[in-house]
């Protein structure tokens, strides 16, 4: 019986080494792998098995029982156990054998010869609350209470098939069949109850297959055990193992559309708050919703792509807290859960085979595989165990591409436990990557910070931490911009730390990029989000440096519109920096200009500024014509700022100042409170738009008013006070067209007038104001008499006239001119110069020709002659700009008549010259006035107006002449006359009737001597002169001017006589008709 036993077994083990391959295929990838690993146990097992048949049966049967304890241990959790292949060949020779030798009769016996000692069945039994009276209450709330029983109570007929149906944990057992056609409120008792007592054995029996892992699922999501963002994760991996990639087919495996709808239901299954949430959730990059997401799923687009859509939807920062929600579920979505299950829905019993090796063949097998593709290595990942990843690592012939694993490891495709497991597998054989450096490289590229915290677990068991990483990173810079470019808080930390801190700006301002861009301005463009994190390893006082270093590129608090950030980054300088911050302009941006078009950034600026800042930072043109506060549209935000300003009350008192200044100041800002009452009015008015829009003007010019008005009176130097009030004169200047309420202008007048009495400036702004006619002739006269008060810690008299002359200001040119002493007005106004250089008479003529008469009437009457044809314009006298007749008049009626001169010193025949030369210039004053008198005749009015003003310039400079006291006073007199006469000629040329009076009027100067010997070459040139007269006039007057040299001394105005003669003859030698 034995040899026959023997016989049947030797035969048995003979049939089953024929199935092994010779020579076993070298792996390749996990299938190879795991077919390898399945060939290598059934050749040892025979091999085993055949050398103990040879020692006789009952050695036989000893070392049979002791290998099916042996290989139950080694293959437990794999998918060559006896519970996941139970058809396997090895397993099959197993039972096969157990029958032969043992004949067990029950599942149980048979369980006994094939697993290790004290493997137990865990069973359960159900009983019911005793407290709870209804029948019905008992049936839906059961107790359920676990046994651990001896394998022997499985009394069934032994059967490989039905080996699929039990949960395996250790040396734990658990029928599922019974459970199967449950009901969804039982599934929930005894999943709790099995999780408390028997939790590696629960975890085991809801992994068991497909439909026990949705019903876990179910479980957690009424139990608010699972997050949106932990589901998500799991569809993600199997949309990404259906996917083409993975599979190699062009359409999604049926794993994957089955996900697919299963993620619909899910989401259906949410309550609809949660829901609607999470369909608006977007990715960061490129703002594709998750809603998105569904219609390309439905429309069934790629599955792989929708995983990496809901990779980044993950991990988008802002999704968190919807994506972290435990979620309630209606009344509907419990229902429709129920429903899944029960007897209509039972549950599969059969258990899916476990991906995991044995370990006993892994690490031989290991060495022999070559993996030279990144998809062989996501498919070993995602069969083996996370625990075996260190081995797989280690021993397996990788050629790493690190882009591919890192975008692997990022795609979302494996889960929690697995994701760490590859990390420290990566850690702990860094070498096979590049080094410390490649590998810290390889996390920060992949974002991925559980590899990025390992490394740093690793680093802290170094000696010098920060010295080894700055060194193994390629030095101080590189390492600095390894974590700015990475935005790696711990790595930047590290790195700086590792200096004094005294020192770290000094570094940071030194330390460049290859292509030579300071380091700061890389962190500022880089990561201004992050740059708080520079800030706060610097020393408070070097923060603003830090921030302002960009290189012409905007700061951070421009980049970045985030009001936490912002309000992390200005809390980390000291107050005194943080407007200066905020106003830094780079390429016309600043972070103001920024906050003020985000409101709430430009909320927590305010609030973190100091009050008087906030005065600078609401005031700051963000536009030509608007300022910060005038741009917040929104009601409650303008309420809101305004509770976050100061109130307009006068500075603290200063004791440089006198009572009285104290009282202009009180004065100004009670106008100036009184101005924002008035806004704030109309601003409540809310059922009147353009009440509400004015007001908010009024309040916004007020605050600026009170905050310049601040700087006014807080300036240190002259200097600093004018500007000061130049800007506050701005302000008022730049409102004026909205003021239209008379109550408003009288308020803002009383404001220019209170500080004018502080501070007097005449200014551009201040001048336009008086041409709009914001003051009345009271406010007016009072304006004037502040700045008369004033002329002399002004600008002086010439600045002060000019202003009032610019603007029309005739009482002020008044008062200015009346300050002087009749004798010395004449003399201050000729050497007044304008701030252009101008002649102040000069800029009067042009600037006020209808005011020039107010001049002239302030003049002594001997002066006003001197006035007027003082520095001749082009020749002419100033009187000639008046364009208005009664203006011109006017100021004609003031000037004195000149009397005909005449010089006892002179002869008797001079004395006749000059009668004569004054008969031929009244001769032209009559003409002048003749022709100005002509009505109707505008022409012949202008051409009056000409022959008068040249008769008076002419006769007041031959006066001149005549009465000069020396030769440089009779020849300036004589330049004026004949430049006067010269440009008459050129004007009054096309003028046939001007010819004789003017030409009598040069033979008449000739022969005084008023008219050198340059004119007779003018003359020569000119038509005044008809050429058949001109041989007789030239005569004469060269004969007029050997007379005249006769009988006066040389002078360097005049020639000689023969020179004379020399010279008309010359010109007479021409042709004549």
């Amino acid at each position: 019986m034995a040899n026959l036993l023997t016989e049947e077994l030797y035969h048995l083990l003979v049939e089953k080494q024929a199935l092994i391959q010779d020579p076993i295929i070298v792996p390749h990838g996990y299938p190879s792998l795991k077919a390898q690993t399945i060939q290598q146990e059934l050749g040892d097992e025979i091999d085993a098995l055949l050398t103990l048949l040879k020692q006789g049966i009952d050695v036989f049967r000893q070392g049979f029982l002791a290998r099916c304890k042996q290989r139950a241990e080694q293959n437990a959790g794999t998918c060559l156990s006896l519970f996941a292949m139970p058809e396997g060949e090895c397993n099959q020779l197993y039972w096969q054998i157990a029958e032969r030798l043992f004949e067990p009769q029950t599942m149980g016996d048979m369980l006994a010869l094939l697993l290790p000692d004290n493997t137990l069945l865990i069973s359960y039994e159900v009983t019911e609350e005793t407290r709870q009276q209804s029948l019905r209450e008992r049936v839906k709330n059961p107790v359920f209470h676990f046994e651990a029983k001896n394998l022997a109570c499985l009394t069934q007929e032994p059967s490989p098939a039905a080996l699929s149906q039990f949960a395996v944990s250790g040396r734990q057992l658990f029928d599922v069949t019974d459970l199967v056609q449950w009901e969804f409120t039982t599934h929930t008792k005894f999943f709790n109850s099995l999780s408390q007592q028997y939790p590696e054995l629960a975890e085991a029996l809801y992994q068991h297959n497909e439909t026990f892992k949705k019903l876990r699922q179910h479980l957690l999501a009424v139990s608010k055990g699972q997050s949106p963002r932990e589901v998500i994760k799991e569809f993600i991996q199997q949309f990404l193992l259906g996917g083409e990639t993975l599979t190699g087919e062009t359409y999604a495996s049926l794993e994957a559309q089955r996900a697919a709808t299963d993620f619909f239901v899910y989401l259906e299954s949410l309550p609809d708050t949660l829901k609607e949430a999470l369909f608006e959730l977007e990715t960061l990059s490129s703002g594709i919703s998750l809603d998105y997401v569904c219609e390309h799923l439905r429309a069934e687009n790629c599955v792989e792509q929708a995983a990496g859509y809901l990779q980044e939807i993950l991990n988008n920062k802002e999704n968190a807290a919807i994506l972290d929600t435990r979620p309630d579920l209606s009344p509907e979505q419990l229902q429709r859960i129920h429903k899944s299950y029960g007897k209509s829905h039972a549950l599969s019993s059969v258990s899916d085979s476990p991906t995991a090796l044995p370990l006993h063949y892994l690490k031989k097998n290991l060495e022999e595989l070559v993996i030279k593709d990144m998809h062989v290595l996501l498919d070993l990942l995602l069969a083996f165990p996370p625990g075996y990843y260190p081995l797989l690592f280690k021993y397996a012939q990788i050629s790493y591409d690190a882009t591919s694993l890192g975008e692997m490891m990022a795609s979302g495709i494996f889960l929690g436990e697995q994701l760490t497991a590859i990390n420290q597998a990566i850690l702990d054989n860094r070498e096979t990557l590049g080094g410390f450096s490649a590998c810290l490289q390889f996390a920060l590229d992949h974002h991925n910070d559980e590899l990025v915290k390992l490394i740093f677990s690793l680093l802290a068991q170094e000696e010098q931490p920060a010295a080894f990483l700055i060194e193994q990173l390629g030095g101080f810079s590189e390492s600095l911009r390894i974590a700015i470019a990475h935005k790696n808080y711990e790595l930047l930390k590290l790195i700086l730390t590792s200096l004094p801190l005294e020192e770290r700006l000094a570094a940071l301002v030194e330390a460049k990029l290859s292509d030579g861009t300071p380091m700061l301005a890389f962190a500022t463009v880089r990561m201004p989000s992050q740059f708080h994190w520079i800030l706060e390893l610097l020393p408070e006082e070097h923060r603003l440096t830090a921030i302002t270093a960009t290189e012409g590129h905007p700061t951070v608090l421009y980049l970045t519109a985030d009001p936490e950030v912002i309000g992390t980054t200005l809390s980390l300088l000291p107050e005194k920096d943080r407007l200066t911050a905020l106003r830094t302009e780079r390429r016309g941006k600043s972070g103001l200009f920024r906050g003020a078009l985000h409101i709430e950034v430009f909320k927590v600026m305010l609030a973190l500024l100091p009050p008087t800042d906030r005065l600078n930072a609401v005031t700051e043109r963000i536009f030509s014509d608007l300022n910060a506060l005038e741009v917040t549209l929104s009601r409650d935000v303008f309420k809101e700022i305004l509770n976050l300003l100061p109130e307009i009350v006068p500075p603290p008192p200063n004791a440089a100042h006198s009572a009285k200044q104290n009282e202009q100041i009180a004065t100004l800002y009670n106008h100036i409170q009184q101005l924002k009452n008035h806004g704030l009015e109309l601003y409540n008015q809310i059922d009147d738009r353009n009440a509400e829009a004015t007001g908010k003007k009024v309040i916004s010019l007020a605050i600026s008013l009170s905050h310049f008005a601040n700087r006014v009176i807080s300036a240190q130097t002259d200097a600093e006070q004018q500007v000061a009030q130049k800007h506050f004169l701005e302000v008022l200047q730049q409102a004026l067209p909205d003021l239209r309420y008379p109550e408003w202008k009288a308020t803002i007048s009383d404001i220019v007038l209170a500080a004018m009495a502080y501070a007097p400036t005449p200014s551009e702004e201040l001048g336009t104001m008086i041409t709009s006619g914001l003051f009345n002739s009271g406010q007016l006269n009072d304006l004037n008499q502040l700045l008369i008060e004033n002329t002399a810690q002004l600008a002086g008299f010439s600045a002060n006239l000019e202003f009032a002359i610019t603007y029309k200001n005739y009482g002020l040119v008044k008062l200015i001119i009346s300050s002087l002493s009749t004798e010395e007005r004449l003399a201050t106004l000729l050497e007044a110069r304008t701030a252009n250089n101008e002649g102040i008479l000069h800029f009067a003529s042009r600037q006020i020709p209808e005011g020039f008469s107010l001049i002239l009437e302030l003049l002594p009457p001997a002066d006003r002659l001197d006035a007027v044809t003082a520095d001749l314009v082009n020749g002419q006298i100033l009187l000639r700009r008046i364009i208005v007749r009664e203006d011109f008049e006017a100021a004609l009626n003031l000037l004195p008549v000149v009397v005909t001169p005449t010089n006892p010193a002179y002869s008797v025949k001079k004395n006749e010259q000059i009668q004569a030369l004054s008969n031929k210039i009244n001769q032209l004053k009559s003409y002048g006035l003749k022709l100005y008198n002509q009505p109707n005749d505008k022409k012949a009015e202008t051409e009056g107006k000409k022959a008068l003003c040249l008769a008076i310039s002419l006769s007041h400079f031959a006066n001149q002449f005549i009465h000069a006291q020396n030769e440089a006073e009779q020849e300036a007199a004589q330049r004026k006359f004949q430049r006067g006469l010269q440009q008459s000629m050129f004007d009054m040329q096309h003028r046939a009737l001007w010819k004789p009076i003017l030409a009598n009027i040069v033979i008449a100067a000739t022969g005084l001597g008023l008219l050198a010997i340059g004119w007779k070459l003018y003359m020569t040139g000119t038509t005044f002169f008809m050429q058949t007269e001109r041989h007789k006039q030239m005569a004469k007057i060269a004969t007029d001017f050997t007379a005249l040299l006769a009988e006066e001394p040389r002078s360097s105005a005049n020639s000689s006589a023969d020179e004379i003669a020399s010279l008309l003859k010359t010109s007479l030698s021409g042709p004549s008709t």
